[in-house]
């Protein structure tokens, strides 16, 4: 009974029950996440300018009195945000056991930072990023595409979720970058007509007519939500491990014990059953499936979440970016600055206290007086004192000290003070003022740290999805750290040594890790490193002649590794030491085997003809021979 309500694992086989349960998930998401929604909306509407209360707004427009504007917070957010893109984290595949590859584990490094390049995912990590700091969240997705129109090859290309507010996640997940997440939504509000030209057979409900809760927000008078939904089931599965040191499911155990030549069999050593997990997504509206199931490669629901700042409040997750409590000194701020505008501007120009008799006859000179340079004013003497001119009293101090006083307020509440603004401290020494600025970066590394745990999670989802994806015989681009490409042949069946059959570069064996680096990238800590060896060979001269070839080989123009190998061999025997490893050098050796291997295999089909066309000679002689003999 129970096999009969899954489909494959990922799914009820009951159209109706399946949009009941998205119906609740949606609602459940719904409700767990509102307060966040309605706190991330109003930080993003007041970060964008609407920062006056609307009804303190209205009433001063009917009186025409101004009502200024004067964002600070986006300078806030911006710093921030540029500390992150100065450092980006970075994916690093390491491998998890003695069955992993260390060489494996460097390819599907450079496929990830390939996967990366042709995504431009580093604008997905920003643009996440900078929605985490702002709201508090920002999401990105994995997703897969055919390389091309004519192939059949597919990639992983890694992509921005622009709305996060678009995006329904399973509220019971207990890990922090939602890994474990069950379901998940990604919605679109489409318009009735653009519905029924992309789903022309679909039937969306009448919202006029009398729709239950179930289906509240799902249709609207003029409007349609269209919803990914995303389903992972735990599911059992064959392990095998394998005669060759390969562990495969048991649908692939039983393709590798076909496929193995009768002279090199394979068999399975050990199996065991083991829980696993299926995703399946959907395309549906609240009452039809518009297209799935489709099965995805990977075990992990693609949808990763940028998280800003997360308490636990009486069980309930509460998200905020760097403005959250920033915003009441920000209005402060603006209510100051507009009052002493206010009062600058509608402060009367010096007016002149005068008779009417002592201007008699010069009524126009006076009238004037205020926007004409007269060397001098004209008066008829009276009995009275000379005319006075009458000065306003000044603008209170207080005003001013008020509106300084909510900066300070700002800084504090987001930890960003005067050294990451640009404003000059007391700090002279360049080690003072760098201490200073890791002092206030410590103060919200939070953020970054938390865009480091989403990318270890979207590592590990390409890391699980790679070797599925790219699991047939072609040569794939991989990328350095150094800016580097290379082309590497992966999962190409071959013969070793002993003319048995190999895979080389089989991306599916053995068990590997993700890490994610932070601080500065590869092109910095090279000039990082010029500049402190130059520095050192300064100080320390008698040094200079047996690092030269260090610093040349660390510059940024083009030639310097050459200049480096020619100071290198300048050096006196002993100095050098062996050669520094070459971080590529497995891919090299690899790419060097591959060839070797090529060439073994033309030698040996060359032989195999020859002794075949020898063989071919002998027989038509043999034949002839016997012809004459008869």
């Amino acid at each position: 009974m129970e096999e009969k309500n899954r489909l494959d694992g990922v799914g009820s086989t009951d159209p109706g029950e399946l949009l009941r349960e998205a119906r609740e998930n949606r609602r459940k998401a719904e409700a767990a996440e509102r307060e966040n929604r309605i706190a991330a909306l109003e930080d993003l509407k007041f970060v964008n300018g609407e920062q006056w209360p609307v009804e303190l707004k209205n009433a001063r427009d009917a009186e025409g009195r101004p009502c200024l504007t004067i964002n600070r917070l986006p300078s806030f957010i911006d710093r921030v945000v540029g500390d992150q893109r100065q450092g980006r984290p970075r994916i690093k595949v390491r491998p998890a056991d003695a069955g992993s590859d260390p060489v494996i584990a460097g390819i599907l490094g450079g496929l990830i930072k390939n996967i990366e390049n042709r995504s431009g995912a580093e604008a997905a990590y920003d643009a996440a990023f900078e929605q985490a700091v702002t709201m508090g969240i920002g999401y990105l997705r994995v997703e897969t595409d055919y390389a091309d129109g004519d192939s059949f090859d597919q990639e992983v290309l890694i992509k921005h979720i622009p709305n996060p507010f678009s995006v329904y996640l399973d509220p019971d997940t207990a890990r922090p970058d939602r890994s474990d997440a069950s379901w998940a939504f990604v919605t679109e509000n489409v318009g009735r007509d653009e519905f029924r030209r992309r789903f022309p057979d679909a039937r969306p409900l009448d919202a006029d007519g009398g729709l239950g809760t179930e289906f509240e927000g799902w249709f609207e008078k003029d409007r349609v939500r269209i919803a990914e939904y995303w389903v992972k089931r735990p599911v059992k599965k064959k392990v095998c491990l394998m005669s060759d040191g390969r562990t495969l499911s048991g649908d692939e155990a039983e393709e590798a014990v076909k496929a193995a030549p009768a002279d090199a069999p394979v068999e399975v050593v050990k199996e065991r059953e083991a829980v696993s997990h299926r995703v399946c997504q959907y395309l549906i509206t609240g009452n039809e499936i518009l297209e799935g199931p489709k099965e995805w490669a990977g075990k992990f629901i693609p949808i990763v979440p940028v998280i800003g700042k997360e308490m636990n409040v009486q069980g309930k997750k509460v998200l905020r970016g760097l403005v959250r409590w920033a915003k009441d000194s920000q209005r402060m701020y603006n209510y100051w600055r507009t009052i002493a505008t206010e009062l600058v501007t509608l402060t009367p120009k010096a007016p002149y206290l005068v008779t009417p008799e002592q201007i008699e006859g010069h009524e126009a000179m006076w009238r004037d007086a205020n926007i004409k340079s007269f060397p001098y004013l004209l008066y008829n003497q009276t009995n009275g004192p000379a005319p006075q001119r009458q000065f306003p009293s000044a603008t209170p101090q207080g005003v001013f000290t008020e509106a300084q006083t909510a900066i300070e307020e700002m800084k504090a509440a987001t930890s960003v003070h005067d050294a990451r603004l640009g404003i000059q401290g007391n700090e002279v020494t360049g080690r003072a003022i760098a201490a200073r600025q890791r002092q206030n970066e410590a103060a919200t590394f939070a953020f970054v740290d938390n865009l480091t745990r989403a990318l270890a999670f979207t590592g590990r989802i390409l890391v699980d999805l790679i070797p599925r994806i790219y699991d047939t015989d072609r040569t794939v681009c991989v990328c350095m750290e150094d800016g580097s490409e290379h082309f590497v042949p992966i999962n190409r069946r071959t013969l070793d040594a002993s003319g048995g059959p190999v895979v080389l570069n089989d991306l599916g064996g053995g068990s590997y890790s993700v890490a994610v680096d932070t601080g500065p990238g590869y092109a910095t800590q090279r000039m990082e490193a010029a500049d402190s060896m130059m520095a050192f060979a300064r100080n320390v001269p008698e040094a200079a002649p047996v690092i030269a070839d260090l610093i040349a080989r660390n510059m940024d123009w083009p030639g310097a590794e050459e200049i480096a190998d020619r100071l290198k061999k300048t050096l006196p025997p002993g100095i050098a030491g062996p050669a520094a490893p070459d971080p590529e050098l497995f891919i090299k050796m690899k790419k060097l085997e591959l060839e070797f291997e090529k060439l073994r295999l033309q030698t040996a089909k060359t032989e195999n003809d020859a002794r075949a066309d020898v063989r071919k000679t002998v027989v038509d002689v043999l034949k002839e021979f016997k012809h004459y003999a008869q």
